[in-house]
């Protein structure tokens, strides 16, 4: 399956704190390009894009996960609100498009249909061990019809 564009990674010459960011945009963006799955999620199952109670759980364990990795939780807090934000803006973003023409969300099925991104989506959580990302996979409804 072809990993979009935004999500690519991208070869980085850098050096110093730039180059110590790069990995963090490109998980960064690799999360942002699951917007549209999450999106079709919720709108299947009627769930709302806001969810406060599960954005605090989330923000709560990553705080929690960098002190016990030796990083600064606020810091830590303030990127993943910030990834929580720009997902909900696309996930709102499309549920408006679907809403205003569901032949959209018809189209976006037979393409995650195609491309097998229908049936599983990836979620990353840090691995306080390695200070890499950890994927789990997890079923997803059918995209709307």
């Amino acid at each position: 399956m072809p990993v979009p564009a935004a999500a690519a990674p991208v070869a980085w010459a850098g050096h110093g704190t730039y180059a110590r960011l790069h990995p963090l945009a490109d998980l960064s963006a690799r999360r942002l390009a699951t917007a549209d799955l999450v999106a079709a999620a919720k709108r299947g199952t009627g769930s709302p894009v806001d969810d406060p109670a599960r954005e605090q759980q989330v923000l709560d364990s990553v705080a929690r996960q960098a002190r016990e990795a030796g990083d600064d939780p606020g810091a830590t807090v303030r990127i993943f609100r910030d990834q929580i934000e720009a997902n909900k803006q696309v996930q709102r973003a499309l549920r408006s498009l679907w809403d205003t023409d569901p032949s959209a969300a018809r189209r976006s099925a037979r393409t995650w249909s195609r491309s097998g991104r229908r049936s599983t989506a990836s979620t990353p959580t840090w691995s306080t061990r390695s200070r890499t990302p950890r994927r789990h996979a997890r079923r997803l409804p059918a995209p709307p019809h």
